[in-house]
């Protein structure tokens, strides 16, 4: 089966197109990451002993049956720390996105159309999962908005990669003669 492609990005060329999302992308990216290592500074600095004089850490805390706090601040300390991994991974890879398009590498475009087959496979499984008919909804709306982001990151490659193949066999011909 064939993967179709499209021509543009909404109303723009497919090199715009790509750009915007990589610029995006490394905007977004940043963006969590600062807020993620912002959030870890508040955990870090914020003691047990405030938290434990809260009544409504206290409520929380054996309502959710809650280990201690010192577990609970460590354990969240872990999860942003590798939410952080992922938002810089996903930040370089549009970097390479961005540096692909302008050297006319098509290597360099791959990480981004695999990261969004992936994010759109899991984005409609996770909104399926819910069993719902919003879930539903959501899967078609956002998997189908994810689908085309794919489509045209993945027509970019392939442009790309054609654009290449056709200079490089042209400078074969042009060997031979």
């Amino acid at each position: 089966m064939k993967i179709p492609r499209v021509d543009s990005c909404c109303c723009f060329g497919l090199e715009t197109g790509g750009k915007i999302l990589g610029w995006l992308g490394i905007i977004f990216g940043s963006l969590g990451s600062i807020f993620i290592l912002i959030g870890i500074g508040i955990i870090v600095a914020v003691s047990c002993d405030e938290l434990e004089s809260n009544d409504e850490f206290e409520k929380f805390k054996e309502e959710y049956d809650i280990p201690e706090c010192k577990i609970l601040k460590f354990s969240a300390v872990i999860v942003l720390i590798v939410i952080l991994i992922f938002c810089l991974i996903a930040t370089f890879i549009d970097i390479l996105l961005i540096q692909g398009i302008r050297t006319r590498n098509p290597g360099k475009l791959i990480p981004a159309v695999v990261i969004q087959a992936i994010g759109t496979v899991s984005t409609v499984i996770q909104e399926l999962l819910t069993f719902s008919i919003s879930g539903v909804i959501r899967a078609l709306v956002v998997g189908g908005f994810m689908f085309y982001l794919f489509l045209v990151l993945y027509s970019l490659y392939v442009k790309i990669r054609n654009e290449q193949r056709a200079s490089r066999n042209m400078k074969l011909s042009t060997m031979n003669c």
